[in-house]
């Protein structure tokens, strides 16, 4: 059975610490950070691309999603897209991630059958952000977020899912900071990930 799978890019943060809205940061390839996530997770294999966005954005398309309450995190994002695609799972790439590449994702699919939330880890670091999440884990996810919940990592704790490792760490590299930006915007992207 084919497994059907759209893509969420994960730009509705905050962006405290970077000072500026990291969605809109220019990537090495020439693009916005959130337009490089929308292309990797194209290259991916997704079919409709939404992308989360802040509570009041505006103007908003077609394929926005927008938070329906301020700052419900990184979850508010995926549910709402969970609740609108018709797919089995939702890629899922967060913006500050800029180093994720096409490759990532096709050596997360390969365990697309094993569990509802497929993740990349290397050594101690564990990116739930970057990953495939099944539309299964919705109704678990809405009741944790109307319960307050809102930390990525306690929600999965009590979920069916897998982390996979992945044999190149700059693929979950996460961006927060002016600095961290400018210790890796010299970096050489990734083996096929230019958009």
């Amino acid at each position: 059975m084919t497994i059907c799978v759209d893509g969420l890019v994960l730009a509705g943060g905050q962006s405290q610490r970077m000072g500026r809205d990291k969605a809109e940061l220019l990537h090495p390839s020439g693009v916005t950070w959130a337009e490089y996530a929308r292309h990797t997770l194209q290259q991916s294999g997704a079919q409709t691309i939404w992308i989360s966005r802040p509570f009041g954005y505006q103007p908003r398309t077609f394929y926005d999603v927008v938070d329906n309450t301020p700052h419900p995190g990184p979850l508010g994002g995926i549910a709402q897209a969970l609740t609108v695609s018709s797919a089995d799972f939702l890629a899922v790439l967060a913006t500050d991630l800029p180093f994720a590449s096409p490759r990532l994702f096709a050596h997360l699919f390969s365990h697309l059958r094993e569990a509802d939330g497929i993740f990349p880890y290397w050594r101690q670091d564990r990116q739930p952000l970057a990953g495939y999440w099944s539309v299964h884990l919705l109704p678990a996810l809405q009741q944790f977020l109307s319960h307050g919940g809102h930390k990525v990592q306690e929600f999965l704790a009590s979920q069916r899912i897998l982390w996979v490792l992945v044999p190149e760490p700059t693929w979950i590299v996460n961006i927060n900071t002016p600095e961290d930006w400018a210790h890796w915007q010299s970096t050489s992207l990734p083996e096929g990930s230019v958009p």
